[in-house]
C-alpha cells in the first residue's frame, strides 16, 4: 500500500478514534483506533530509542495508548452518545472482533514500511 494510504489510516485512527471515544460513540470502536495508531508509532520509529520520551522512547505514546485501551475494558457510562442514541454494543463478540481488526491492521501498516534503525545521534542524551 502506499504512503498517502497509512497516513490517512493513521489520522482517522488518531483523530476519529479520539473523538469517538471523547464522546462515548460506537464503542469500543473509537477505543481501538487510538492504541492502534500509536502501535505503529512505537514499533516503527520510537522502540529502538527506549523507554523514557526524552530520548524519543515509547513513553509518550504508550501512555496515549493504555488509557484509550483500558476505556474499551469498561465500556461505556451513562453519560455517553451510545447511551443516550440506545446504541447496543455486543459486549465480548464486539470487542475481539475489533481487536483482532486493529492487530491486522497495524501488522500490515508495519509490513508496508522499513522499520526506524538506531543512529549514533539517538543515543546522545541517553543514561
Amino acid at each position: 500500500m502506499p504512503a498517502w494510504f497509512w497516513t490517512w489510516v493513521a489520522a482517522v485512527g488518531e483523530y476519529g478514534g479520539g473523538l469517538l471515544l471523547a464522546l462515548g460513540l460506537f464503542s469500543p470502536l473509537g477505543g481501538f483506533g487510538v492504541p492502534g495508531a500509536m502501535s505503529v508509532a512505537i514499533v516503527a520509529s520510537r522502540l529502538h530509542k527506549g523507554f523514557w520520551n526524552r530520548n524519543g522512547g515509547v513513553e509518550f505514546p504508550l501512555m496515549i495508548a493504555l488509557p484509550a485501551l483500558a476505556l474499551t475494558l469498561i465500556w461505556p457510562g451513562a453519560v455517553s452518545l451510545d447511551n443516550l442514541f440506545n446504541i447496543p454494543v455486543p459486549e465480548p463478540a464486539s470487542w475481539i472482533v475489533v481487536a483482532i481488526g486493529t492487530l491486522l491492521t497495524v501488522a500490515a501498516a508495519l509490513r508496508s514500511r522499513t522499520l526506524a534503525t538506531p543512529t549514533a545521534s539517538d543515543s546522545v542524551g541517553a543514561i
